[in-house]
């Protein structure tokens, strides 16, 4: 790819690299989103994840992003 000019100038490719992977699943497989509060508030995510790893028997694999908790098993719901 030859580099070209724009308005902003002379734009040069550059290489990207992402962390893209498939994801093997069963035909019936459902990921679930949950929202995670923690109180009092922590701002450490080392922390939080400790936090959330005395529950994984209860969990399952998780994954957490932000605010936001994805796991594959359905977890039973609970007042706030």
């Amino acid at each position: 790819m030859d580099s070209r000019e724009t308005k902003a100038g002379v734009c040069e490719p550059i290489q990207l690299t992402t962390n893209y992977f498939p994801i093997q699943a069963e035909a019936d497989w459902t990921l679930y989103r949950y929202r995670v509060k923690f109180q009092p508030q922590e701002d450490n995510a080392e922390i939080r994840r400790c936090h959330l790893d005395r529950y994984r028997e209860k969990i399952g694999s998780y994954l957490i992003d932000g605010g936001f908790l994805y796991a594959a098993k359905k977890l039973a719901q609970q007042d706030e």
